[in-house]
């Protein structure tokens, strides 16, 4: 039978087929509603009327719920349209989905098998404006030049254009050209200079020497007179310095009776010493029973659970079946 088919072909595809048979149909009427099938029913199942596709759960790829089929569609694209583009997909393996309000009936963990479908005609490879105007042509290889026989070998006669043009004429040799003479004298004084002309040099005569004047005739005697440094400054006799008198010993024979500025300003008085202060017992009394309040740090940042992140998962197309035989054996 079948079911002994699919057992022997897979475990747990026996759970999957269960599961494909006892789900509700996704529209109003199911194919195995018994009635008669709506055009929605009977367009969303596989192409040979009540075929069910199997995915393949290993390869599965668990998406965020998508927000439109173009989303869906572009999850099924990257993940297992390998050869084919935009292959169809199916819930549960039973409805086609191809509308937008196919993805609003989705749940959370519900399975999308992706067909494997069909290789679509390839198409020609598109063509630009510069491959259309500028076509290539094949290029004609040209036929290469023989050369010619070589005639007999005989002189050159003839006369280029080069030496028709350009004639070479004698070349009459030219007398050196003398350095004309110059019109200054050689010998003797060429002139004065400027300096010379604007500073002529004069001769002066001599300065008679300065002779000096007659004066007192000089007198060898002692001279008695002060000078004002000495009527200034008198010196006068010193007399000579009388020894210091032995001091005596300033120890005090006595012990010292007095009393300090310190003593007699702050006075230390006999005080008794103050005991601990205590804890009211009323207010700071231990308290051994369980903490029944609400922290500031609890009341501020209030916890709040984790909203469950919503998925879908893909699978590949793995195996389909009718669904119509899984009663037979």
């Amino acid at each position: 039978t079948i079911i002994d088919f699919a057992r022997k072909l897979r475990p747990g595809l026996i759970e999957a087929i269960a599961m494909a048979v006892a789900e509700s149909g996704y529209a109003q009427e199911t194919p195995r509603s018994g009635g008669r099938e709506s055009n929605l029913a009977l367009n969303d199942v596989a192409d040979d009327g009540d075929i069910v596709l199997h995915g393949d759960p290993s390869r599965r790829v668990s998406v965020a719920m998508p927000r439109s089929f173009p989303e869906l569609q572009y999850h099924a694209n990257r993940n297992f349209a390998t050869d084919k583009v935009n292959p169809r997909m199916f819930h549960h393996g039973r409805h086609h989905m191809h509308h937008h309000h196919h993805v609003k009936q989705l749940q959370h963990g519900d399975v999308v098998v992706v067909e494997k479908g069909r290789r679509m005609p390839s198409q020609p490879p598109g063509i630009t404006t510069h491959m259309a105007d500028y076509v290539p042509h094949p290029l004609e290889a040209r036929a290469a030049l023989k050369p010619a026989k070589a005639g007999p070998s005989t002189p050159f006669h003839g006369v280029s254009s080069y030496a028709n043009d350009y004639v070479e004429h004698p070349v009459k040799p030219r007398k050196p050209v003398a350095p004309p003479a110059t019109k200054w004298p050689r010998d003797g004084k060429t002139g004065d200079t400027m300096y010379q002309t604007q500073y002529p040099w004069h001769d002066i005569d001599p300065r008679p020497a300065v002779q000096p004047q007659p004066s007192m005739p000089l007198q060898n005697v002692p001279f008695h007179g002060n000078t004002s440094y000495k009527n200034d400054y008198v010196k006068h006799p010193i007399r000579p310095r009388s020894a210091a008198p032995l001091k005596s010993s300033r120890g005090m024979p006595a012990p010292f009776q007095g009393t300090t500025t310190y003593n007699t300003d702050f006075q230390k008085y006999n005080t008794t010493r103050a005991a601990p202060a205590k804890p009211y017992p009323s207010t700071l009394r231990p308290d051994t029973g369980p903490f029944e309040g609400i922290p500031e740090y609890m009341r501020e940042y209030i916890k709040h659970p984790l909203e469950e992140k919503v998925l879908v998962h893909l699978e590949p197309e793995l195996t389909r079946f009718r669904a119509s035989s899984l009663g037979r054996t």
